[in-house]
């Protein structure tokens, strides 16, 4: 009984370890961006007439996030930018919305590309999003986010313009909007999820281990996008962020990869509408998986696998009274880290606890996992990739075609 004591015993100090390196490597990493953004390295060169940054924003049948995107966007100062927008094949009005939306900015800051064709997804639109930029720092993002604040692109984008990095991976978690259907439990559950991944891969960053961004916030030099384009493995849609990182990664040893989860440097995303439209988001996440590298696959692991470890111990030989002890210690660590960094990301109010709903966001992501498992097909017949042709048309008014 001793020995299976201490066992459960070294189990839980291996997971609260882990939520001890975590919160480090988090500090890690906004000490590392905010010295990057403040550093005074090699800059990327300005030709003179082009914007030091190009927003890339792809688009499939989302005419009525338009506007408020691109007002959202317009109001970011700082630092000299354009938009390129890739509308990818919409069938919804998307194409006269972004032809208004552009009628609104200087002539030539905002600009469209239409590809038709494409593979699911949205690698091939934002490989013709990045093609199309005149600036040589990129920041790509989502049509359903917005800037938490007018810094945005500017705080984004500062570490590679001043040299400091390649590649900065921001956070965009998901926000409720005014009018939104999505309730609290819903946007908790997504929220929980989110800010334990985000808080994941700006810790894994800080620590010099990263191992991917989101495609909703990351921002990166066009020459590395050109020079490595991301391929999708058979069946996946998804991976235009962290499978393109882990190739990048592996193409340039010693690339240098920021984390910024600062508020200035982040967005907020629409939350699913509700549980199953949640469900098959990460279904289409988790069909990514099986391709990250093992180490990547251990280091994630050992945090669940530890407390996995303590209350299975806690079952078999000592009863359900520690098995809830640990369960309750588990929830209270797990909740304050994660509001932690829910309070550095900018969230405030009753979204800085969203962590009291990670057992529910984990057990729909067990339950998710153990679906795939069984199921493997299930991923592929939700985001099917067979490759179709595309057609891809440079900007009319791009002078530099």
């Amino acid at each position: 009984m001793e020995v299976w004591a201490a066992v459960a015993a070294g189990a839980v100090a291996v997971g609260v370890g882990s939520e001890v390196l975590l919160g480090w490597g988090v500090r890690r990493a906004v000490r590392a961006v905010s010295a990057a953004a403040r550093g005074s390295g090699v800059q990327v060169p300005l030709e003179p007439g082009r914007p030091e940054v190009t927003v890339v924003v792809c688009i499939r049948n989302g005419a009525d996030e338009v506007e408020a995107w691109a007002d959202a966007v317009h109001a970011c100062r700082g630092v000299a930018f354009e938009v390129v927008a890739v509308d990818d094949g919409s069938r919804d009005g998307t194409p006269e919305r972004l032809a208004a939306a552009a009628a609104r900015w200087e002539p030539g800051r905002f600009r469209t590309v239409r590809v038709e064709g494409t593979a699911p997804g949205k690698r091939e639109a934002l490989a013709a999003g990045v093609e199309a930029a005149r600036a040589e720092v990129v920041l790509a993002t989502d049509i359903d986010c917005r800037p938490l604040g007018p810094t945005w692109v500017e705080a984004m984008t500062a570490p590679i313009r001043r040299g400091a990095a390649e590649v900065v991976a921001g956070v965009s978690l998901p926000v409720r909007r005014e009018g939104s259907a999505t309730g609290g439990f819903v946007r908790w559950v997504q929220l929980a999820d989110d800010l334990r991944i985000a808080r994941s891969y700006v810790a894994a960053a800080g620590w010099g281990r990263p191992y991917m961004t989101v495609g909703r916030n990351v921002a990166f030099l066009r020459e590395l996008a050109v020079a490595v384009p991301g391929v999708a493995p058979p069946g996946v849609a998804s991976g235009d962020d962290d499978l393109t990182l882990q190739a990048w990664l592996r193409a340039r040893p010693g690339l240098r990869v920021l984390a910024d989860p600062r508020p200035e440097a982040s967005t907020g995303t629409a939350p699913a509408g509700d549980l199953q439209a949640w469900a098959r988001r990460k279904l289409r996440h988790l069909s990514t998986a099986p391709f990250y590298p093992p180490a990547v696959l251990l280091r994630l692991a050992v945090p669940s696998v530890a407390f996995t470890v303590a209350a299975a111990v806690g079952v078999v030989h000592t009863g359900l009274g520690i098995v809830a002890a640990v369960a309750v210690v588990v929830w209270l660590v797990q909740t304050c880290t994660l509001r932690a960094f829910a309070c550095l990301a900018g969230l405030d109010g009753g979204s800085v606890w969203a962590g009291v709903a990670g057992p529910a966001a984990a057990a729909g992501l067990g339950f998710l996992k153990a679906v795939t498992a069984i199921h493997p097909g299930i991923c592929k017949g939700r985001t099917p990739t067979e490759p179709l042709k595309s057609t891809r048309r440079r900007p009319a008014d791009d002078p530099w075609t």
